[in-house]
């Protein structure tokens, strides 16, 4: 059986992406189908309560039950970055639902938040990606400073709410082609507080940059406790550009030692719950459900959902395998074969599935977790007969009856797949589900969050000394409680102080020492002073 967390993934994926295009026309509405009803249990639906009025799973309100708890419309900071960004925050199909759930207010003649697009198309992707990185001022950049001005109350807005202690997004029944909010929106306000605090650093303003670096950090934290896996990998990105910014700021060579302390008494560690274990075991869980029991039970869903996804390839210029996504469509699409497939079973694999990747996910240590991964990847291709004695941490496979018993459901899955498979570099060759794939981007966010950090305590380290330390222990306890470990390696960062400063890196999701050289498919996770030369397309 193929990996079903692929389909999990990716569903959410494409629904993500798909939500920045037009919304889907409206087509006639649904017929019920004859097919075979789908039975609520555990092992097929997982909940078994509460149920709606047709006696489905009403997995909105379990995950609101779950999620919703202490939350009120003062201590929830969506309910203020959503007034910050105005109405068009939310989909229209779920806008008043939400405003009514969250308790959002929107004054009259409010400013919102604009965001880059105007000027990433006027001045280029580069330019804007380059004041990330060093200080600037406002005649250097007239039409961004600009930008920041028209945007100062919004901004001002969320960086109060970012100090709220809650964030909770409701979850609604909206129509699974549709993104309920537009999430994107938020690493837009990360690049213009990040871009703002250049501006101050280059204005001398060194206050005012500290303030918006440990508002976009804070937002970052606040949306990674969010019940779903897109929320939280837009928190990665947010928290990569707080942290990109800082070490900017720590490699200049500018700050001094009272600055360098007053950086790391902002900087709280990111939240226990920022791994994505429970997004997969349960509200991607129950998305996956919901998607399969759409395809099971509306003809005129799944007909929609096959437009989304060739749409989706469209915009990302993914050629892939088109005579076998033909196929597949038209496959999914034979009502006749679909009538005859038994969709409890196909759940009760999806959740099978889902059961064992989230054990291999939790696994302590990033070498226990890739073993778990590559046993997975072994079982899906019935190679793990000879090491199943060993394989004691998940469920066994199913046997050989129950899979001849399955094989429509698993030609269902298997259709399912292929349409959603999208390539991502640097994972082409890993035997790693695309669900744990996530996980491993916010290992990454952590063990750069740690780099960040000793990077502003070698900085305020050299400020006060003169110099930078000869070993990273140096810095421990006079500047850091203790030094942080490489989660990758799980031994200490590599540093090599050098003649006109330092390299300090992790190994890298590879796991192996490449000298400090920096990649995102096979390589180190770097920060060195003087800082490396950046390297950026050419103009035209």
């Amino acid at each position: 059986m193929r990996a079903i967390l692929t389909i999990t993934a990716a569903a959410i994926v494409f629904a993500a992406i798909a939500a920045t295009a037009d919304p889907p026309a409206k087509g006639p509405a649904s017929q019920p189908t004859s097919r075979p009803k789908i039975r609520i249990s555990f092992q097929t639906t997982r909940l078994t309560k509460p149920l709606k009025p047709d006696g489905t799973v009403d997995y909105a309100a379990a995950l609101n039950a779950r999620y919703g708890k202490g939350v009120t419309p003062e201590n929830n900071a969506a309910v203020k970055i959503a007034e910050a960004f105005g109405p068009k925050f939310f989909d229209e199909s779920v806008r008043e639902e939400l405003i009514k759930k969250l308790g959002v207010k929107f004054a009259e003649k409010e400013k919102y938040f604009h965001g880059l697009a105007d000027l990433y198309e006027e001045l280029g992707y580069e330019v804007l990606e380059a004041l990330y990185e060093k200080p600037w001022r406002s005649a250097d950049h007239p039409k961004v400073a600009k930008w920041l001005a028209e945007n100062k109350a919004p901004l001002d807005k969320i960086a109060k709410a970012s100090r709220l202690p809650k964030w909770f997004m409701p979850s609604v029944d909206s129509d699974p082609l549709r993104a309920p909010v537009r999430l994107a929106g938020l690493r837009d306000v990360s690049r213009a507080f990040s871009v703002r605090a250049t501006l101050a650093l280059g204005e001398g303003r060194l206050d005012d940059a500290l303030a918006d670096i440990q508002a976009v950090r804070r937002l970052g934290r606040l949306v990674s406790r969010d019940m779903g896996i897109i929320p939280r990998l837009v928190a990665t990105h947010v928290l990569g550009i707080a942290d990109h910014t800082t070490q900017s700021l720590a490699t200049a060579g500018r700050l001094s030692a009272k600055q360098a302390r007053a950086i790391l008494k902002g900087r709280p560690p990111l939240p226990a719950t920022f791994s994505m274990v429970e997004c997969v075991n349960v509200h991607d869980r129950y998305e996956t459900i919901k998607l399969f029991s759409n395809l099971a039970n509306d003809p005129a869903k799944t007909k929609g959902l096959l437009d989304m996804i060739t749409s989706v390839h469209a915009m990302l210029g993914d050629e892939g395998d088109k005579e076998w996504r033909s196929f597949a469509s038209a496959t999914l699409l034979d009502q006749k074969r679909l009538a005859g497939v038994d969709w409890n079973e196909v759940l009760r694999l999806v959740n099978n599935d889902i059961d064992m990747t989230v054990v291999a996910m939790s696994f302590r240590t990033y070498a226990e977790r890739l073993a778990a991964y590559k046993k997975l990847h072994a079982k899906d291709r019935g190679e793990a007969a000879g090491a199943k004695a060993t394989w004691r941490e998940l469920p066994p496979a199913p046997s050989e009856a129950e899979w001849k018993k399955s094989i429509d459901a698993q030609w269902v899955i298997g259709a399912c797949e292929s349409l959603f498979a999208l390539d991502f570099p640097g994972w082409d060759t890993e035997k790693i589900p695309m669900m744990a794939r996530a996980q491993i981007l916010a290992d990454r966010v952590q063990v750069n969050a740690d780099l960040t950090t000793l990077a502003v305590a070698l900085a305020g380290y050299r400020a006060a000394e003169g110099e930078y330390p000869a070993k990273l222990s140096a810095l421990a306890p006079g500047w850091l409680k203790k030094i942080p470990q490489d989660f990758f390696s799980v031994k200490g960062f590599i540093y090599k102080r050098t003649a006109k400063g330092y390299l300090l890196y992790s190994v890298g999701r590879n796991a192996r020492d490449d000298d400090g050289k920096d990649g995102f498919a096979s390589g180190d996770i770097v920060v060195r002073v003087p800082p490396a030369p950046t390297t950026r397309p050419a103009k035209r």
